[in-house]
């Protein structure tokens, strides 16, 4: 049951980064591509992968952008219900940790 997990995670990054998104970033700086990995390894804990395009395209390649994306800019980035309201609630997650830990 592992294993099939792992093949299918690893066929899903090996789909991801074929991807044209994920190319035309890893073409223009290092730093970009590994921004991209983020990324797609952050939708990758929430099974949303295959969203790593969407915000991509929009210029949001990096951890730190995509923590501090709000849910304007999720709206706008056209995502379905589901997948916009699974990110979010990490988001928020993440948000509130960060503000707990500096008090």
């Amino acid at each position: 049951m592992l294993s099939a997990a792992v093949h299918r995670a690893n066929k899903s990054h090996n789909s991801y980064t074929n991807s044209s998104a994920f190319k035309q970033h890893s073409k223009s700086k290092d730093n970009i591509s590994a921004g991209a990995k983020e990324v797609y390894e952050f939708l990758h804990l929430l099974g949303q992968e295959e969203y790593a395009d969407v915000f991509l395209k929009a210029n949001i390649s990096s951890l730190q952008q995509i923590i501090h994306t709000s849910d304007a800019t999720l709206e706008q980035l056209g995502l379905p219900l589901g997948p916009k309201k699974k990110i979010s609630t990490e988001l928020h997650r993440i948000r509130m940790k960060e503000i707990l830990a500096g008090e």
